[in-house]
């Protein structure tokens, strides 16, 4: 019986994707001197993929490879089971406390930030009225000049 977890190089607790992606790598990975020799291990991958990615097939393979495991082997896939569970655990468990820890530091900081916001929508408003005394002023040259031509227009005739 092949070991289609490690003829795929992903762990018993593989999820659906890498068992996918592993497949997809490597089918394309192997060399073209290997021809002969790859078109068995492809149809092997092949098999391996489809009793692999079929929940039913996947749990009937798992209970034979099971049996067939001397107990040694079946110690070190307990253990490996035993360590997935306990790093999914640790993982929840730092999940956990980065997001307290984020909700913490957005409360810790909330007032700073709302000083930011403040300090920024202020320099804004006083962007806003330079501009538009900016622009008043223009308008106001505009019009003496307009004004001072048409006086030297008219004083000039």
């Amino acid at each position: 019986m092949h070991d289609y977890y490690q003829l795929l190089g992903v762990s018993p607790l593989a999820s659906k994707k890498e068992i996918a992606r592993a497949y997809r790598r490597r089918a394309v990975s192997r060399h073209r001197s290997e021809l002969l020799q790859l078109k068995d291990e492809l149809e092997l991958m092949q098999e391996a993929f489809e009793t692999l990615s079929d929940p039913d097939r996947r749990r009937d393979y798992d209970l034979q490879r099971e049996l067939a495991l001397s107990p040694a082997d079946r110690e070190e896939e307990a253990r490996i089971r035993r360590e997935g569970r306990l790093r999914a655990k640790y993982a929840r468990e730092i999940g956990r406390t980065a997001q307290k820890l984020g909700e913490q530091s957005v409360a810790a900081h909330a007032g700073m930030m709302q000083a930011i916001g403040d300090e920024h929508d202020r320099r804004e408003a006083r962007e806003t009225r330079l501009r538009r005394m900016r622009d008043v002023l223009r308008m106001a040259l505009l019009v003496l000049v307009l004004l001072a031509t048409a006086a030297w227009f008219l004083l000039s005739r």
